[in-house]
């Protein structure tokens, strides 16, 4: 039996198929603990900051980062622990990620000084986001990932 990755040409047996999904699991998996990371630092660099921000920042970054952290760490324990991780989750990680970073520029344009959103580390997110799309071993979500940041990035700017 032939299958394929992404709609793409190439063309699979079962066996090496069952392989690829592995490490697409593994991969995956690696991509969380590299979010996990980044988000605990930036709730870290959000509570040394909090003193220095307006109020409105300090609520906007708690409202968007402990979610995200606990999206991040519930995956750890729900959707990668059987070594299977459905494509699904890849894509909505994808929004939910790049999402996220356009809701904080945007809070940090509005409530606060819009020179800080993109001097802030949240800035920095777009790249840290597009940078591990390569790791997923996927072209398609790749693109999708780079047109969602660039068209979520235009609409924050405009």
């Amino acid at each position: 039996m032939l299958r394929t990755i992404d709609n793409e040409r190439q063309f699979f047996d079962a066996e090496t198929f069952a392989i690829l999904d592995k490490q697409f699991a593994a991969s995956a998996r690696r991509v969380n603990v590299v979010r996990i990371a980044v988000l605990s630092m930036l709730a870290l660099a959000a509570a040394l900051y909090a003193p220095h921000l307006t109020p409105a920042l300090t609520t906007a970054n708690l409202v968007i980062l402990a979610p995200m952290l606990a999206w991040a760490i519930g995956q750890n324990f729900v959707a990668h622990r059987d070594g299977i991780v459905a494509p699904a989750l890849s894509m909505a990680n994808i929004v939910v990620d790049i999402s996220a970073t356009s809701i904080f520029l945007l809070a940090y344009g509005v409530f606060g000084d819009p020179n800080l959103a993109v001097k802030s580390p949240i800035f920095s997110l777009y790249f840290i986001i597009l940078a591990t799309r390569p790791f997923t071993g996927s072209a398609r979500l790749a693109a999708i990932a780079s047109c969602l940041a660039a068209s979520e990035y235009a609409v924050v700017v405009v």
